[in-house]
């Protein structure tokens, strides 16, 4: 159990992570010590599920003049007005209020009062060695955190850590791409770069100048018809693809 100061910098720790593995003993009670766990994070504005929208509202102090909502989604219980009479009932009168998704009132005034997060979460349920699961209870942990990973295993015998890592990768939408100099052997690291991303960021990744004195690329990998195929700037990468950038000079 945290003690409340270690607790909040853990929740803190978790804002400014890019994911969250949450394990769990499975010798004890883990299905009700995780609801608590989902509880408390809700609370202090950690959710561990995609919402299905959010809001964010950028309050000028001067040089703009009004309210402006932006809706790239709806409001489920009322209108673009009735977002505006709750800012004002708040004397805030200059704002930019945008909108995601499917949210209601209640989300829009709860975005003014603390910035809620969302981190993608993988639970893994340790000492599978000990005490086997009941699938019904890892089903009820999925309904309880609908499309989160739940992985089971053993840190002892290493039952299940193989899978962490490609779980991990998926979860957090990154790619590993292997960069490599012409007639020369592709680098032993990876750059990890954001799903979707293009020849243009592993240029800006490696270097400036070599972005802005690009001539073509070849690439090796599952993004291209056949190996050294070469490509543009606007080249979309898959995981594990190989880059040889070529530029001027």
């Amino acid at each position: 159990m945290f003690l409340a100061a270690d607790f909040r910098k853990v929740v803190g720790l978790m804002r400014n992570a890019d994911g969250i593995i949450i394990v769990l003993d499975a010798t004890r009670d883990f299905l009700g010590e995780l609801r608590e766990l989902v509880e408390t994070l809700k609370q202090e504005g950690v959710l561990l599920v995609k919402p299905g929208g959010r809001v964010v509202i950028d309050v000028y102090r001067t040089g703009k003049s009004g309210i402006r909502v932006t809706l790239m989604g709806k409001i489920t219980d009322g209108t673009i007005d009735d977002v505006r009479k709750l800012l004002e009932s708040y004397r805030i009168f200059n704002a930019h209020v945008k909108i995601y998704g499917e949210v209601s009132i209640d989300d829009v005034e709860q975005s003014l009062f603390e910035a809620t997060v969302y981190k993608p979460t993988i639970i893994f349920i340790n000492k599978a060695d000990l005490a086997k699961p009941n699938p019904s209870t890892i089903e009820e942990v999925k309904k309880l955190l609908p499309g989160v990973r739940v992985l089971v295993g053993s840190a002892l015998t290493g039952e299940g850590l193989g899978d962490i890592a490609p779980q991990l990768y998926d979860v957090l939408e990154i790619i590993r791409i292997y960069t490599k100099a012409p007639n020369a052997p592709p680098a032993e690291r990876p750059l990890v770069l954001r799903r979707n991303a293009t020849v243009r960021d592993v240029a800006r990744s490696i270097h400036s100048e070599l972005l802005e004195n690009f001539l073509y690329a070849r690439v090796w990998g599952s993004s291209v018809k056949y190996p050294g195929e070469k490509v543009g700037l606007d080249h979309v990468l898959a995981d594990g693809d190989i880059v040889e950038i070529h530029a001027k000079g």
